[in-house]
């Protein structure tokens, strides 16, 4: 058996033709779908998540370029190919700038097609840039608009040996950036280090970055050179700069000025050619209004000013995000965990991840360790949100109700929050005890069917996936 390369949705208005490509692409590792009409892709889109989409332009009626907006718009983490038998020039144009992925014309044989699919899923679509290449490559990974851009003004410093100042939040990948620069730089078959001034004691700190000679302090028994000195003719990191103590930004100045470094213990200057490049997560220029940073060394260190958006301004590279942690943790874990579903992936998008990347990748790992069948949960991912348990259990009680029973946690959330909470688990389990017969959820709720319906659009409820017998929900 080939290996689970992905989940497919064929969208063929021919079904000889969509078995044909069902049992090609399932021969090539592929769990493949198939629908006939814009309306049911609609539906099926809704359900569950798909990693790709092949899309036929002619679907009788109807014309394939019509459903690309809907696509774009609420499964954007889905590759989208335009699959035809007569491939058009002007068709292609109008496919590409509506966020089509590729172009494929129906003789194509069932192995290209299969390629070129894992080709688009392995890649987070902005390879054509070098620096994008390179911080991709190093795990920074992203496809909008501001990953873009981080990307661009990247390209811009690569070669320029003036300081570099990286802003950004905790957990937005400030290292790999700096990594990035050295690696793209004309410096990168030297020296790269990384020193965290905020994880060293001050009485240690000055002499890890410029050295200090045997005698110095009570356990200098040697010469110890220092990490300035280390990374000569390289790169240095100096992480989370806006918590250096102050007594060392005066010393650190006077390096980046003279570009010499006296070791602890010495009053012989050493020359050095290194390259600097500074990283925060602070405010700096608070930090100077509060008194706990040097103005003159933020003018120094912000030479070349790199911000790093947080996760929460570019929601539109969690999907490749998310792509990439499944495909790397799934391979460390020898498991085949399914990308998340449509329901999941809007969770995931409504958080706002204050722990940035790191934090996602985190969950993501969580969630992947913890699947019991290979399919993302939400109360994997976010272990410190509250959620109303159910006990199964306690049905058949003595007054004939459902035996609803609430966890503790949810005295710890606010009364509209546990009320909407409730209602959604509610109508959820309810819909699965009916199958998703609406009338008799709406007798067991004692509520109009109209209400029921309601409520399902404001919880963003499909009950049409609840419906046992594969038909639609009576309305």
């Amino acid at each position: 058996m080939s290996q689970y390369e992905g989940r497919l949705l064929i969208v063929d208005d021919d079904v000889n033709t969509c078995k044909f490509w069902q049992a090609a692409l399932g021969e090539e590792g592929f769990r493949v779908d198939f629908c006939h009409t814009l309306s049911d892709m609609k539906d099926v889109t809704k359900r569950y998540f798909v990693d790709a989409i092949l899309l036929d332009l002619d679907l009788g009626e109807e014309s394939g370029l019509d459903g690309l907006p809907f696509l774009v718009s609420e499964s954007p983490f889905s590759r989208i190919f335009i699959l035809t038998a007569n491939a058009s020039l002007d068709s292609a144009v109008d496919a590409f700038r509506s966020g089509v992925f590729d172009y494929i014309t129906k003789d194509t044989n069932p192995e290209d097609i299969a390629q070129k699919v894992r080709d688009s899923l392995s890649k987070s679509s902005v390879e054509s840039h070098v620096a994008k290449e390179e911080v991709t490559k190093i795990g920074l990974i992203g496809q909008g608009q501001r990953f873009s851009e981080l990307c661009t003004t990247i390209d811009q410093v690569k070669d320029v040996d003036s300081t570099v100042l990286i802003l950004g939040e905790s957990g937005t990948g400030k290292e790999i950036v700096a990594r990035a620069l050295h690696r793209l730089s004309s410096r990168k078959q030297m020296r790269f280090e990384a020193i965290n001034c905020a994880a060293i004691p001050e009485s240690l700190l000055e002499s890890e970055l410029f050295g200090h000679k045997k005698g110095a302090f009570t356990d200098a028994s040697s010469d110890r050179k220092g990490i300035f000195e280390l990374c000569n003719k390289g790169t240095l990191l100096l992480d989370e700069i806006g918590d250096m103590p102050l007594s060392l930004q005066t010393k650190l100045l006077r390096v980046l000025q003279e570009k010499e470094v006296v070791p602890v213990g010495s009053s012989k200057p050493i020359k050095i050619d290194t390259r600097v490049i500074a990283a925060t997560h602070r405010d700096l220029l608070e930090e100077i209004q509060s008194g706990r940073f040097r103005e003159d060394l933020y003018y120094r260190l912000s030479v070349v000013p790199v911000n790093i958006p947080p996760l929460r301004h570019r929601k539109d590279d969690i999907g490749v995000l998310l792509e990439h942690f499944l495909k790397e943790l799934n391979k460390r874990f020898n498991k085949e965990v399914l990308p998340p579903s449509t329901d999941v992936l809007r969770r995931i998008m409504s958080y706002d991840w204050p722990g940035n990347v790191r934090e996602l990748k985190n969950a993501v790992e969580r969630a992947v360790v913890l699947s019991p069948d290979g399919k993302i949960h939400v109360e994997h991912l976010f272990r410190h949100l509250h959620k109303v348990d159910f006990d199964e259990e306690a049905e058949g009680n003595s007054s004939g109700g459902e035996g609803v029973t609430l966890g503790g946690e949810i005295f710890d959330m606010a009364l509209t929050d546990a009320k909407q909470a409730f209602e959604k688990q509610y109508l959820e389990r309810l819909l699965s005890k009916t199958g998703g017969n609406i009338a008799e959820l709406a007798r067991r709720c004692g509520r109009y069917r109209a209400d029921i319906y309601r409520l399902f659009e404001k919880y963003d409820i499909d009950h049409q996936s609840y419906r046992q017998d594969g038909g639609k929900a009576e309305t």
